[in-house]
């Protein structure tokens, strides 16, 4: 019996952690998952696990739990408290484990590690070239694992096209860096738009309180933003606890420079926009390394629109096939299983 411990910050690392943390417990292995205190997951991953704050307590808990793998979320590029786990791990012997919730995501560690839990085959090329001393193996995409639809919710866009007859549209860009310009971009596009449109804005909750200048929030400024849709009747207001996967679902169409909920409506069969702005391509460049970001690198006709479009054509053509399965734990935790094994 192993004992595999897991380290994540926010929540599209703990989506592909606590998966496979389930799987392996399933098979009588012993596990533990540990969020990073502050995190987006913290009070919102339902997984049982204990809040770590400090580098004193990270060094603290593995000392105690003595694990012969720990499996480590990519949450953001400054890595955080997730960066100093693996440090410690990596310095008490103990293999690490990356869990890729995106494409290229093994860039935001500072260390290599043993195994790269990889996306699909696009994200282990990269991989396994940058990364030649780690075992790559693909696990598919968590951020299209299937969820439960709530029959209200869905009851509630269906109520707004029955009395709008309107198209759907959901974004969540809040990052302070790009999404003033890509949501620009779609509030423009939206007003030359024919046909009946409403768009819920759900600004990213990592993002959305970050404080910019002039002491506002970045969520205050983006409300600035889509001021006109509001002023026009163009919004609909997201249903209590359907902000990411299952506004998007619901919808009829995903809009942002690069967010991961853009595979969550490739993979639903909705439309997935990408909202390519100077600014999205340079944070995602930053970011990533990449000019291209994972739909345009599928080159499937996902739609790119760089300047105010009509957006009428768009949503009336066929939605381009996803080839991307959901992340299947039972390959990640036979791969995390046969590192400890050797």
């Amino acid at each position: 019996m192993a004992k595999i411990v897991g380290f994540v910050r926010d929540m599209g690392a703990g989506n592909v952690v606590s998966p496979i943390l389930l799987e392996l417990q399933k098979r009588k292995h012993r596990t533990m998952l540990y969020i990073e205190k502050g995190g987006k997951a913290e009070g919102r991953i339902k997984h049982p696990a204990e809040i770590l704050g400090s580098a004193e307590e990270i060094e603290l808990a593995l000392v105690r739990e003595r694990p012969d793998v720990v499996i480590v979320g990519l949450s953001s590029p400054n890595r955080n408290l997730e960066g100093m786990f693996e440090m410690v791990a990596r310095s008490f012997g103990i293999p690490v484990v990356h869990a890729e919730d995106y494409l290229r995501a093994f860039v935001r560690s500072d260390m290599q590690a043993d195994l790269i839990l990889s996306i699909d085959e696009s994200a282990a090329v990269l991989a396994r070239a940058e990364c030649p001393n780690a075992k790559v193996v693909i696990a598919g995409f968590a951020g299209i694992m299937p969820i439960t639809l709530r029959s209200e919710v869905a009851e509630e866009f269906n109520r707004v096209r029955r009395e709008t007859g309107a198209k759907i549209l959901y974004c969540n860009d809040a990052d302070p860096r790009d999404s003033e310009s890509t949501v620009k971009l779609l509030v423009e596009s939206i007003l030359l738009t024919k046909i009946p449109v409403r768009l819920i804005f759900s600004p990213h909750p990592k993002y959305a309180p970050v404080i910019v200048a002039g002491g506002r929030t970045q969520g205050d400024v983006l409300q600035d933003v889509i001021a006109t849709l509001l002023e026009r009747g163009l919004l609909m207001q997201c249903p209590p606890g359907a902000d990411g996967d299952e506004g998007v679902m619901l919808s009829d169409a995903m809009c942002s420079g690069y967010s991961t909920l853009l595979g969550r409506a490739a993979a639903s069969g909705k439309t997935a926009i990408t909202l390519r702005t100077p600014e999205a391509a340079r944070t995602f460049k930053e970011a990533t390394g990449l000019d291209e970001t994972w739909l345009m690198l599928m080159k499937g006709g996902f739609p790119v629109i760089e300047k105010p479009t009509p957006l009428d054509d768009i949503l009336a053509t066929p939605v381009p096939s996803f080839n991307v399965k959901p992340l299947d734990v039972v390959i990640a935790a036979d791969a995390i299983l046969e590192i400890i094994s050797k």
